[in-house]
């Protein structure tokens, strides 16, 4: 690829992920936790995606095609999709400064608890500027993360929205 292509390029970045500072909810202060963030072009929240696609349809094709109305297709959607997201925000976690593992597991159980995570996560990993080879020098904060959990510790660029 050319330089000019290069500047273009998320998904090396969004694989490697960024540092998420965790803030007191209460107090804004630093709590000195942090969360490895990997952006919505890598692959695993991709691949999440999918699977998340198939879940969808498995439930779809679980309805006799006769008894599937707007309502009931409505319903099935509802039921998936908070589920769903919570997956895909729990995909885009590969580390933590916690004493627990990072496991899915516990991602999961954790985020549950902890919704302002869950958006901060989802900003950040949705905003690609986080996640362009150019600006991959600095370090992030959430408004309003902290708790409990795991730590992987593992060394990744760290980037500023």
């Amino acid at each position: 690829m050319t330089d000019e292509m290069n500047q273009f390029r998320t998904r090396p970045q969004a694989n490697a992920g960024m540092r998420l500072a965790l803030k007191n909810p209460v107090t804004g202060e630093d709590t000195g936790h942090w969360l490895q963030v990997l952006g919505e072009d890598s692959d695993a929240f991709r691949e999440e995606a999918v699977a998340a696609r198939g879940r969808l349809q498995n439930a779809m094709s679980s309805i006799p095609k006769a008894d599937l109305t707007a309502a009931k297709y409505l319903e099935i959607v509802r039921a998936t999709r908070a589920e769903d997201v919570l997956l895909g925000v729990a995909s885009l976690v590969s580390a933590w400064s916690f004493s627990l593992p990072c496991t899915r597991e516990n991602v999961i159980a954790w985020l549950r608890d902890a919704p302002q995570i869950q958006d901060a996560i989802d900003l950040a990993a949705g905003d690609r500027s986080n996640f362009l080879a150019n600006d991959a020098s600095s370090s992030t904060s959430t408004p309003s993360p902290s708790s409990s959990s795991t730590e992987s510790q593992q060394e990744a660029p760290q980037t500023n929205p």
